[in-house]
C-alpha cells in the first residue's frame, strides 16, 4: 500500500488534456528547491559576497505504485495497472507540459521530463 494515499490532490493535467489522477498511488516524493547565487571575490579580502539571483529551477520526483484497477481520469472507466501505465507514458510523450498538483506545494506549471518503470516479475 502506498504510504501517502491520503493525498487526494496528487494529479497532473497536460496542457489541453484531461487530468491524470495519481492519488492513492503515491509512495514517495522528492522536492529539489534551490536558489541561484552569484559569488563575488575580491583581492586581498577573505571570503566573498553572495547575491541572490532568484530561484533555481525546481525539480520534483515521485515514486508511484500502480496496482489493481482504478480510473486514471475523473469519471473515467476503471483501468488495469498496465493500461494506466501505458496511458501515462503516452500522455508524457504527447504533451509533457502541464499543471502539477503536488500534495505538499500545491499547483505548479511544470514540464514532465521522464517516466521510468521497474518491474520484478515473480
Amino acid at each position: 500500500m502506498a504510504v501517502a494515499d491520503h493525498y487526494e490532490s496528487f494529479s497532473f493535467t497536460p496542457q489541453g488534456q484531461e487530468t491524470l489522477l495519481l492519488a492513492g498511488a503515491l509512495e514517495s516524493l522528492d522536492h529539489d528547491l534551490g536558489s541561484r547565487l552569484a559569488s563575488y571575490e575580491y583581492l586581498k579580502r577573505d571570503g566573498a559576497e553572495v547575491e541572490s539571483m532568484g530561484a533555481a529551477q525546481a525539480r520534483f520526483a515521485y515514486r508511484v505504485i500502480l496496482m489493481g484497477s482504478a480510473p486514471l481520469t475523473p469519471g473515467g472507466p476503471p483501468m488495469s495497472a498496465g493500461a494506466r501505465y501505458l496511458a501515462l507514458a503516452q500522455a508524457q510523450r504527447a504533451q509533457p507540459r502541464g499543471l502539477l498538483n503536488d500534495p505538499r506545494l500545491g499547483r505548479w506549471n511544470v514540464g514532465w521530463a521522464k517516466i521510468r518503470t521497474r518491474e520484478e516479475p515473480q
